[in-house]
């Protein structure tokens, strides 16, 4: 921990360190209790010895793992929300409309779900064709602590 209030502690993270070590700029700036977003670090009203600013980054890129499937010659599709998010999961051509997992185990849990609910046996080659892929979108705005 610093002893400077004004800045996020040392234990803020590994991703906050290489994005100061690269020079990058906080985009935005949030209370370490209230959580309330702020443009300067300055705006931000430290009550007590507690609360910290904590500076946030914009990510370039978001990865995550995604249900894939390629079969008969089609092309892949992943099994997310085509119409009502949340609701109906179904295969989409979008990998947009995918759903992200960011852990592997937890897609290969949802890819055995998928094959369990539909009533394969996994013995088909079409069956195995179901797999789980790391997906990058390189332009997404996520905001990182």
């Amino acid at each position: 921990m610093t002893t400077d209030k004004t800045h996020a502690p040392d234990t803020a993270g590994a991703a906050v360190g290489a994005q100061v070590d690269r020079g990058v700029r906080p985009v935005a700036w949030r209370h370490s209790l209230t959580h309330s977003l702020h443009h300067t670090e300055n705006e931000v009203q430290l009550a007590d010895a507690e609360s910290v600013a904590e500076p946030l980054y914009l990510a370039t890129a978001e990865r995550a793992w995604l249900v894939e499937w390629k079969a008969h010659g089609y092309g892949p599709q992943w099994w997310g929300f085509n119409h009502d998010p949340g609701r109906y999961g179904d295969w989409c051509a979008d990998a947009n409309k995918a759903i992200r997992f960011s852990r592997r185990e937890d897609a290969e849990r949802m890819r055995l779900h998928v094959i369990a609910v539909a009533g394969l046996t996994g013995n088909h080659a079409y069956e195995r064709n179901i797999t789980v892929t790391e997906h990058e979108w390189p332009n997404a705005s996520v905001w990182r602590a």
